[in-house]
């Protein structure tokens, strides 16, 4: 009898150690505390509202939004008298008009700021505190297969796009390419992604640039990727930090080269729906929900991770409320955000002594 009992015991704990060994961890398990914060609601004056908001950014004291209406792309609104003031970017405005809707928006300091066309490989500048009118700075042909540029500084940028060689791509202040540097992830599903085309397609998100222009990071939407590269003195890209953990799930269509279209499943999960910085933090709005179980509400998220620039973890911010995009102040005293369900802009006092 005694030695039947040993039998079970070690039985229970075998079971017990596999069980552990099977449980999935994700990027929110690496913080140790979280802060609560309340939202205001912004009212704008005159009676002024926004049209159909994509991205949010914090400069001084003008909110500048990506804010589509049909014949503008952008709004900027003074956050002292919560005044809409302007609306700028207009479609098909010449001579350097925006033909279609722009990506990787950039604020580069108080009046300039830039944005990338992939369907008219362009970047260009706007100053906003200027004549507000699209001005290219760069050109860039077809077959390079460039779909995303971000101003790291004055004289630097980085790419991203469909290319054999690396996944970022490091251009002088010409356009010219002087590094193309790291891989892809692999599917965490075994999924072979056969040509460089459904690479960058599986894995897009965020590409955003420190203030100070040393450093960038990237996150993709549909996957637990997030990564922090910092721009040395030699124009090499150094990797201070990488997590890869699950990724997405796709059906992939056509060969990858001449035809390519990409589709989530259901069981798909969208994980980092918008992201900010300043100088001193990250700041990811994590959904960490199944695209299938709600369309609309995996997109935004009442939870905000906090990191350093070096990656690692602040703080976890609950907020009482969920929203789609995300801004903060330079001085990390405050955070705006947005609602697209309510069309509301909020504001958050954010918590200094934690961060």
């Amino acid at each position: 009898m005694k030695h039947k009992f040993k039998k079970t015991v070690s039985l229970f704990l075998i079971i017990i150690t596999v069980s552990c060994n099977n449980e999935k961890t994700n990027i929110k398990s690496n913080f140790k505390s979280e802060k609560n914060i309340q939202h205001a609601v912004i009212e704008l004056t005159n009676n002024a509202f926004l049209a159909n908001v994509f991205k949010l950014e914090l400069t001084g004291d003008d909110l500048i939004v990506y804010d589509y209406n049909t014949k503008t792309f952008f709004s900027i609104i003074n956050i002292k008298d919560n005044s809409l003031y302007a609306h700028f970017g207009n479609l098909g405005q010449g001579p350097n008009e925006l033909l279609m809707m722009p990506n990787a928006l950039t604020v580069l300091n108080d009046s300039i700021m830039t944005l990338f066309n992939s369907n008219q490989n362009t970047l260009f500048y706007i100053n906003y505190k200027g004549d507000m009118l699209p001005k290219k700075k760069l050109e860039f042909n077809k077959n390079d297969n460039i779909r995303s540029v971000i101003s790291i500084s004055s004289q630097r940028y980085i790419a991203l796009g469909a290319f054999e060689e690396g996944r970022y791509l490091l251009l002088d202040e010409n356009g010219e390419k002087l590094s193309f540097n790291f891989d892809y992830p692999s599917m965490t599903d075994g999924t072979e992604l056969s040509t460089p085309m459904f690479k960058h397609m599986a894995f897009q998100g965020t590409l955003m640039r420190k203030p100070n222009g040393d450093s960038f990071f990237f996150v993709t939407s549909k996957s637990e990727i997030f990564e922090i590269i910092k721009v040395n003195e030699d124009d090499k890209l150094d990797k201070v930090f990488s997590y890869h953990g699950e990724t997405g799930q796709f059906v992939f269509e056509g060969d990858g080269y001449s035809r390519t279209s990409i589709a989530t499943k259901r069981a798909s999960k969208m994980f980092f729906a918008d992201a900010t910085c300043s100088d001193n933090y990250i700041y990811l709005l994590y959904s960490n929900k199944v695209i299938g179980d709600d369309l609309y509400g995996a997109y935004r998220s009442n939870n905000v991770l906090v990191f350093d620039w070096k990656g690692e973890p602040v703080t976890s911010l609950l907020l009482d409320i969920e929203v789609d995009n995300i801004a903060v102040d330079k001085n990390d005293s405050y955070m705006y955000a947005y609602n697209k369900s309510t069309e509301q802009l909020v504001k958050f006092d954010l918590p200094q002594q934690e961060l």
